[in-house]
């Protein structure tokens, strides 16, 4: 497995079926109108280069479910395009930090999750969210490296 870029993740979220309407930077969410289904977000702005982190979120009916293998809040570009879907919408993430900073499989990490949220049915989202990162070492970042890659093969 090596570094993504955003055409191999909506190449595989294609052949994974997963609802992806948007792999960008954060900074470009504001030309997108928002609808329920998967998006992934590169976190550094457009501008500044070729990316350095992704992370995604999926938009449900009332529920926004945010996921950064670092365990790191939303930022705000993703909260205001939430809040432009629906004012009220709820917005669920984790703070477990399941990928190691040294690692380069961010968007891996992120299909994953995609995978995993969009094949369980499931109406309580922060129980699935805790079942998916339960997947993980949370006590050995640099463990779940080869956890993705098993996860990513028994996919392909």
């Amino acid at each position: 497995m090596e570094l993504t870029s955003n055409i191999d993740l909506e190449y595989y979220c294609k052949l994974l079926k997963i609802n992806l309407h948007a792999c960008t930077s954060k900074n470009l969410l504001h030309q997108i109108k928002p609808k329920q289904g998967c998006y992934i977000i590169n976190l550094q702005d457009s501008t500044a280069g070729n990316g350095t982190h992704w992370c995604c979120f999926i938009i449900s009916e009332s529920t926004v479910t945010y996921f950064d293998p670092f365990g790191v809040l939303p930022p705000p570009d993703v909260i205001r395009f939430a809040k432009r879907y629906k004012r009220n919408i709820k917005i669920i993430y984790s703070l477990d930090k399941i990928q190691d900073l040294t690692s380069i499989y961010c968007g891996w990490y992120n299909l994953y999750y995609l995978y995993y949220m969009t094949t369980h049915k499931c109406k309580q989202k922060g129980y699935l969210l805790n079942k998916h990162n339960a997947l993980y070492d949370l006590q050995n970042e640099k463990e779940n490296d080869n956890k993705i890659k098993q996860l990513i093969e028994k996919l392909f």
